[in-house]
């Protein structure tokens, strides 16, 4: 067996997230819960082996995408407060700013039901050193010449500290290049912080 089995559900519920109360966001995630797990159950899953996840797609008021948030598993009294913070957050870390004093918007709420029992095990496959883990394209660092570049988004550079140039940080509205003996990490504010390589 090489994935759980699992099933994931999401329900469209729009609301503006300062008029929610937590107790019934809780409800209709356990409502999610409950229907993913009997679904498992019903195929033959252990219900004692089974772990539920939860998020919530969340956007800023007026904006056309969304930004899916992982929510805790042990239903905080300040839930609605918490998906707030986590979205400003991780809307920070993707896309270099966060509006904390503007309205949020809840699309949809997430469960994922996952039986963790039994073999989960992959084949083990001999890595191969001529297949990059990330995009990379050819990019000018004038005496250096044309240089093959590791492509990254700001996102991977939050989630990775500090990394080591020549890499282009990619963006929906711009493009950072890191030039070779340079690094690249996120300042507090989510900026992009390059510094020079000492000998």
């Amino acid at each position: 067996m090489i994935a759980p089995n699992e099933r994931q559900l999401s329900q469209t519920y729009f609301r503006p997230l300062q008029t929610l109360d937590g107790e019934s966001v809780q409800a209709l995630l356990a409502g999610l819960a409950q229907r993913a797990v009997d679904e498992l159950v019903a195929d033959g899953a252990d219900a004692a082996a089974i772990r539920t996840e939860y998020s919530a797609d969340l956007r800023y008021k007026g904006q056309a995408y969304e930004l899916t948030v992982a929510l805790p598993d042990d239903a905080p009294d300040n839930l609605v407060a918490t998906m707030a913070e986590q979205f400003h957050q991780q809307h920070g870390q993707a896309f270099g700013h966060s509006s904390p004093a503007d309205p949020v918007d809840l699309v949809s709420l997430r469960v994922m039901a996952r039986e963790m029992d039994g073999d989960l095990s992959a084949p083990q496959v001999e890595p191969d050193d001529s297949t990059p883990s990330m995009p990379s394209r050819m990019a000018f660092f004038g005496e250096d010449g044309d240089v093959e570049t590791t492509v990254i988004s700001r996102l991977t550079l939050a989630r990775s500290g500090t990394l080591v140039g020549p890499l282009i940080v990619e963006e929906y509205d711009a493009t950072t290049l890191v030039p070779p003996g340079w690094t690249a990490r996120l300042g507090a504010s989510a900026s992009i912080i390059l510094e020079r390589q000492t000998a």
